[in-house]
């Protein structure tokens, strides 16, 4: 059985997803996003219709171009419960196990928690040998759960680091080291790296103030989407959703402020950093695009950027690719400069960055 990928966006630094399979007569569209910075899009002219949409999580670069359905003959979206709630009410809309076999657009497929995000998950596709679409993940969470992906000849990971090998570990005892300088805000998107850090905060003693969203999300956590958590999470997470501060308030009584969005250009951060609160120091912990207010902020040496792990390091990619036996790797987010490093850690697998290739 032929499967045929084409990528339409999505190979290269932080492109938006949009990866394109087909196979036994259907055409399975992996994720719609947009570039939150730049508002920029796949390009789907020619695209023509699909059978079906499945998103991987619920990220702006994941999903925010979704008003593009028409484009594609509306086709039905599949998506775990937690990324369906977020989207709202949707009459074509079909729910992805949080980890299990299951179907899409007729053809047999299996999900497993990405240790991303809530509602995150990668999904295997029963054609070509195996092929297997990562989204965004991460093995190393300590909130959310990871489950090993079965054998994929092709497996499309997520290689947004590119050939970085930095453990989480030392970023955040760094991280720890400035909280601990005096008061700080830590911009963040509020349901992944934004639970993390306010767990990790807290258990290290800090007072922690959150916004709604950060709130919402440790909320989540503790209950309706508890499935996606490590063990012992959504006890802490519950708590500490009762506890904190809010960090919208000006009176906070807080030595840590964790708020949306990660880039400073809108919400709380925005309304934090507009404040211009004496003695608060900022620290930008994610990707910044040279358009958003974080990047220039660090440019001008008013803010810190000390990265934390949300996405996989070389060495984990190479691990997972080498485990699901994958004979060729896709290394999806990343700048192609790292090419002789990834066909090194990949050997023997094929690295493939062409964009479009047919599989048996």
């Amino acid at each position: 059985m032929t499967l045929r990928f084409k990528a339409i966006s999505g190979l290269g630094p932080k492109q938006p997803a949009t990866f394109l399979v087909e196979a036994e007569g259907r055409r399975i569209l992996f994720d719609l996003g947009e570039e939150k910075a730049t508002g920029r899009r796949a390009d789907l002219s020619g695209i023509g219709r699909v059978d079906a949409v499945v998103l991987s999580h619920g990220h702006h670069d994941h999903i925010g171009a979704l008003d593009l359905l028409p484009m594609l003959g509306d086709p039905p979206l599949y998506a775990t419960a937690a990324v369906l709630a977020r989207l709202g009410p949707r009459g074509n809309a079909f729910e992805l196990p949080v980890r299990g076999r299951t179907e899409i657009a007729g053809l047999a497929a299996e999900t497993g928690r990405g240790g991303h995000a809530i509602g995150g998950v990668w999904t295997r596709i029963d054609a070509g040998g195996g092929f297997l679409y990562m989204g965004d993940h991460s093995d190393e969470s300590n909130v959310f759960a990871f489950d090993p992906p079965p054998p994929a000849a092709t497996i499309v990971l997520d290689a947004s680091y590119g050939a970085a090998q930095e453990p989480r570990a030392a970023q955040l005892g760094d991280i720890l080291q400035l909280a601990e300088a005096g008061r700080v805000l830590i911009p963040i998107p509020a349901d992944g790296r934004g639970i993390e850090l306010a767990l990790i905060m807290d258990e290290a003693g800090r007072r922690i103030a959150v916004d709604g969203e950060v709130r919402r999300y440790l909320t989540r956590v503790a209950g309706p989407d508890s499935a996606y958590a490590a063990p012992g999470v959504a006890e802490r997470a519950e708590k500490l959703a009762r506890t904190a501060a809010d960090a919208a308030d000006p009176d906070a009584d807080a030595e840590v402020y964790l708020s949306a969005d990660a880039d400073g250009d809108s919400g709380v951060t925005a309304e934090i950093l507009d404040r211009a609160i004496p003695g608060l120091s900022t620290v930008f912990t994610g990707h910044l695009h040279a358009q958003t207010r974080g990047y220039r902020m660090v440019e001008a040496g008013e803010a810190v950027f000390r990265r934390y792990n949300v996405h996989p390091t070389l060495a984990q990619n190479a691990r997972l690719a080498a485990a699901v036996g994958a004979s060729r790797v896709v290394p999806a987010f990343g700048n192609p400069d790292h090419l002789a490093a990834w066909k090194e850690a990949f050997t023997p697998a094929r690295v493939d960055i062409s964009g479009e290739f047919a599989v048996g």
